[in-house]
């Protein structure tokens, strides 16, 4: 898995807005509704209340299977546009708006010993 669109989703802050920077949190994301979200069908995410989101935070999603313990290399950036907390939720779970500001899907290459990356596609 790369670290190029969590440095880009890091770099987008200026140290200007250091003190009150959104945060960037590091997501692993079921395979239905990674694509749902990246392909604009979804346009939230239902996550526990235990990072102290806030409007402007970024998600940095990794699309996971998690019966085979595997990431796909599918990769999101989203930013947090709206939280829904409380009216009807469960306690500790939190509604989070997000827009899309990019998606990375980095490719293993399989003859690498170390299941090294051998190409990417970014969009954004």
């Amino acid at each position: 898995m790369t670290a190029d669109l969590l440095e880009r989703a890091r770099s987008a802050v200026t140290v200007e807005e250091e003190c009150d920077a959104p945060r960037i949190h590091e997501l692993k994301a079921d395979p239905t509704p990674f694509s749902d979200l990246v392909s604009g069908r979804k346009r939230a995410e239902v996550r526990r209340d235990d990072r102290g989101f806030q409007v402007g935070d970024k998600l940095f999603l990794c699309e996971f299977d998690r019966k085979a313990q595997t990431y796909s290399g599918r990769q999101c950036c989203a930013r947090v546009t709206h939280i829904q907390r409380g009216y009807g939720l469960p306690e500790g779970l939190v509604v989070l708006s997000v827009d899309v500001l990019s998606t990375l899907n980095v490719v293993p290459d399989a003859a690498s010993p170390d299941g090294g990356e051998v190409g990417e596609k970014a969009n954004g």
